[in-house]
């Protein structure tokens, strides 16, 4: 009797599993596809807030990097159930009134909020504060004192940082203000500035004439000229021993011992999120400031004989040989 007592126990206690199991597979199914239907839906907007856009226009340039920021952008929105349509354009004379507007650039962000006061502009400029209470954004642009602070941690003798821009260019020429009111922190560095031709036609003479007196040779971003040549100036600056640093991720991959980018397709994912934020609450968030990637060769440090600090290594997004 006692070992048919024990058997219906355990029949009971099996029959008891059994349906919690059950009850407990059928909650996580619902949870499941509770999340993904909520995921994918749409954004609701109450009735009466603001924006309520019809589309969400992008004002680029067409840099590749910007290409890849729309797509960042594009499946940030996607993911956030953001079912509004992104459009490209070149000029915010395009833009309607129901637009929610994206635009890079200082010069472009300054424009829209000259003309529309009253609108939600987010940007992707270099602007370190909220110019009005309507503007949102990212930073754009190289901390160039940063970047001057991880050169010098690699490179701690260099006394001459030698670039070429193109001087037909208002970014390049940006750039290379910026770079000399940055290198002011040190009062031991000098930054010496050669112009090139629009076309490039002197790049290398320059290149040559430069090299004669710099400790180092900094490739530029958003120059097309210097763009184009990174590998030219890359394997020059080998050639005389002269560390070539900055180019971005395109520099460090022919050759630059060091050099920073940010990650576009993950910065176009956060313009998602304040686009999110902004369609729900209707007050744009605080600017945001990203830290940029750093990309070292470790080929090109061997062939220097560079060591780079354990820290550095560490910290390095890809690492090319």
């Amino acid at each position: 009797m006692l070992l048919k007592g024990e058997k219906m126990d355990i029949s009971k206690v099996l029959r008891i599993i059994l349906i919690r199991s059950i009850t407990y597979l059928s909650l996580l199914v619902i949870i499941i596809f509770a999340i993904l239907y909520f995921r994918d839906r749409p954004i609701e907007i109450p009735k009466g807030s603001e924006p309520n856009p019809k589309n969400i226009i992008a004002i680029v340039n067409g840099y590749s990097r910007h290409k890849t920021h729309i797509k960042g952008l594009r499946d940030g929105l996607l993911f956030k159930g953001i079912n509004f349509p992104c459009i490209e354009y070149t000029s915010i004379d395009e833009i309607k009134d129901e637009d929610l507007m994206y635009i890079f650039g200082a010069d472009k962000v300054e424009s829209a909020l000259k003309k529309f006061p009253e609108r939600t502009i987010i940007g992707y400029a270099r602007i370190r504060e909220k110019p009005s209470a309507n503007y949102s954004g990212i930073f754009s642009g190289f901390d160039w004192r940063k970047n001057l602070k991880l050169y010098r941690t690699i490179l701690p003798e260099i006394k001459t940082i030698g670039l070429l821009y193109t001087l037909s260019l208002p970014k390049s020429r940006e750039q290379v203000e910026s770079l000399q009111e940055a290198a002011k922190d040190y009062p031991t560095l000098h930054i010496e500035a050669l112009p090139v031709a629009e076309n490039g036609s002197d790049l290398k003479k320059k290149l040559n004439s430069l090299m004669g007196n710099a400790d180092a040779i900094l490739g530029l971003v958003h120059d097309k000229n210097i763009e184009a040549s990174l590998s030219v100036i890359s394997a020059s600056c080998l050639n005389r021993k002269i560390p070539f640093i900055g180019g971005g991720k395109a520099g460090a991959q022919m050759g630059a011992l060091v050099a920073l980018e940010y990650n576009q397709e993950l910065l176009g994912r956060k313009v998602a999120e304040i686009i999110s934020q902004i369609i729900k609450s209707s007050e744009p968030p605080p600017i945001f400031f990203p830290q940029p990637e750093i990309f070292i060769n470790i080929s090109t440090s061997y062939k220097l004989n560079i060591i780079f600090p354990p820290d550095i290594r560490l910290k390095a997004k890809e690492k090319y040989h």
